[in-house]
């Protein structure tokens, strides 16, 4: 099936989805908008349009959706750049910036100043996109990295470093812990140190107790969460009123962060 997509409010943009289906059911849903429909502005660039995408009986879908882009000739794609971003991607309350993969993905035509793209089938089932336009290159999210320590097993005094590799386009990094595994974002509320610029933060004098570690990388596309590194103190039974210490402590020593993108495990 393909779809011409139509809009009241943006005339000079063409956009043409390809559908591909094993059953009649799937309906796609969209609107395409020139004005920002959650008020939060882009990060980057002049914006361009925002389309809002829900797709149902997503399970018929047999490859990935296509879309050609033509875009207007004001903007020449020989020396303009174009930025995605996706509206709340992990409950974020944000706009989150296309991976460096999808941009790698996109094939241009420059003669006739359009592009083709393609959703995941296996994606999200309800997505608003919004682009923008600029002269730079688009800022994409930081990359996985990998965080370690040199704790014992278990440690023996509470005392040890955490390490991790280098996050690519992070720009700054910060440290959270937990008494349990940090299984989402939803778990990240005070970091327990922010704004670390190297790739190790050193901690002192921890009680007996079962720790969960992660880091997290930023930029202004978003954020990378690092793998959980578990580390044991002592017998690994905790001090009662510990997690609450942690907490007083974070909160007055550090401002609270806003956590934007995807955890790896």
């Amino acid at each position: 099936n393909t779809i011409d997509l139509q809009s009241l409010w943006v005339s000079d943009i063409l956009i043409t989805a390809e559908i591909s289906v094993s059953a009649p059911g799937v309906k796609f849903i969209y609107a395409l908008n020139a004005i920002n429909p959650v008020n939060v502005p882009l990060p980057m660039g002049d914006e361009l349009c925002y389309l809002d995408l829900k797709i149902t009986d997503h399970s018929l879908l047999t490859a990935n959706i296509t879309f050609d882009v033509t875009i207007p000739s004001y903007i020449d794609l020989s020396t303009k750049y174009l930025y995605f971003y996706a509206w709340n991607m992990g409950n974020s309350l944000g706009w989150n910036g296309a991976p460096q993969e999808f941009y790698d993905s996109i094939t241009y035509d420059l003669t006739a100043n359009s592009l083709t793209f393609e959703i995941p089938m296996e994606g999200p089932i309800m997505l608003l996109v919004g682009i923008s336009y600029g002269t730079e290159p688009p800022v994409t999210e930081p990359g996985d990295f990998t965080l370690t320590s040199d704790a014992g097993t278990p440690d023996e005094d509470g005392n040890f470093v955490l390490s991790w590799t280098e996050s690519a386009g992070a720009e700054s990094y910060s440290v959270y812990v937990s008494s349990t595994y940090i299984s989402g974002e939803s778990q990240l509320s005070v970091p327990l140190a922010s704004n670390i610029t190297g790739l190790t933060h050193t901690i002192t004098d921890l009680p007996n107790g079962t720790y969960y570690f992660v880091v997290v990388a930023h930029n202004s596309a978003g954020n990378t969460l690092s793998n959980n590194l578990e580390v044991i103190v002592g017998t690994g039974e905790e001090i009662p009123g510990y997690n609450l210490l942690l907490v007083v402590v974070a909160f007055v020593s550090v401002s609270a962060i806003i956590i934007k993108k995807r955890r790896k495990q």
